[in-house]
């Protein structure tokens, strides 16, 4: 089983889902893997992803890969165009990283978040590609889209000045520091900066210390 989402983990330490190694071949209902692994089958579902393709752009805006857009959303080129939810983590949800994308879009976008020169960007933009191409150990077109999701949205976050103000929270109130601290992860500490927003995110983050 190949799942990106964190909780797979905890089915596997239960037994209700086993993982397998990949794929070399079937027959009927018997699927076979590497090391001479098989079992029997009654669904495959196949998820092969998707190539990016966009004709309608003028050539010089065309790309490969995600990875060539500064921050993997905005087009070096023209910052007024954005590419939201090509991004996927590799533990995570994809939506979780678009609605980061779109918060920092919509900060660009309103002039809150300065972005330098295309030359600055381009230099930017090489460096990360360096960072994940010693992540994933592969030029695979196919996980060019690949980023690891905490480390995205951390990085993210301080960008668009979201990422959680620890000391603010310690000399407001040690119960709220206690809660954004100690909470399991969750993309609510990303709105604990906006006092508007604080108090309905601390309650979703304490929902989520419950039972953990």
């Amino acid at each position: 089983v190949v799942n990106k989402n964190g909780h797979v983990l905890d089915l596997v330490d239960y037994e209700k889902v086993v993982p397998k190694s990949h794929m070399t071949g079937c027959k009927d209902k018997i699927i076979f893997f590497e090391n001479n692994d098989y079992c029997e089958a009654d669904l495959i579902i196949n998820c092969t992803g998707y190539k990016v393709n966009l004709p309608y752009l003028p050539e010089n805006y065309k790309f490969e890969v995600i990875r060539d857009m500064y921050k993997h959303t905005i087009h070096p080129s023209d910052t007024t165009l954005s590419f939201i939810g090509y991004i996927r983590p590799v533990v995570g949800s994809i939506a979780q990283l678009a609605e980061m994308q779109s918060r920092f879009v919509s900060m660009v976008w309103a002039g809150k978040v300065k972005l330098g020169s295309e030359e600055e960007l381009l230099r930017e933009i090489e460096a990360e590609k360096l960072k994940y191409r010693e992540f994933v150990q592969t030029d695979d077109a196919r996980k060019q889209s690949l980023v690891e999701g905490y480390d995205y949205l951390d990085d993210m976050a301080r960008t668009t000045g979201t990422y959680p103000n620890y000391e603010d929270l310690w000399n407001s109130s040690m119960r709220e520091w206690y809660i954004a601290v100690f909470a399991p992860y969750n993309g609510a500490m990303y709105r604990l900066n906006n006092q508007t927003d604080r108090a309905q995110a601390l309650a979703t983050m304490e929902g989520h210390m419950k039972g953990s």
